[in-house]
């Protein structure tokens, strides 16, 4: 049985694929699928376009659906995932260190 939250990601990561898949100016070849143990359900992981014998996996989400369009080339795509990545692990460890640091003033205190 799958929590409710692991649902709302599978639905938002299959319906990003399925646009990737029907305005993608590449040719769609497939869709990289994950199962965690003990589901019967996987999550979208990836997707796989090809134009002239190269191909190319990308995330199901707006930057990868940007690319599939052609609006953006794949360095540049590339380019973003690496910028959106480092972006979510400052703020992660930022708010942990706040976090430590507010702790730290508290038991001061106390």
């Amino acid at each position: 049985m799958c929590a409710p939250n692991e649902n709302i990601l599978q639905n938002v990561a299959f319906e990003a694929s399925e646009k990737i898949r029907e305005k993608t100016i590449y040719k769609f070849v497939d869709v990289i699928v994950q199962t965690p143990k003990g589901s019967n359900h996987g999550l979208v992981t990836g997707v796989i376009v090809e134009d002239h014998g190269n191909r190319y996996e990308v995330k199901p989400n707006s930057n990868g659906l940007r690319f599939a369009v052609g609006e953006i080339s794949f360095r540049e795509y590339k380019q973003l995932e690496r910028k959106e990545f480092r972006l979510l692990f400052s703020i992660f460890f930022g708010g942990i260190l706040t976090f430590l640091v507010i702790m730290g003033i508290i038991s001061r205190l106390l």
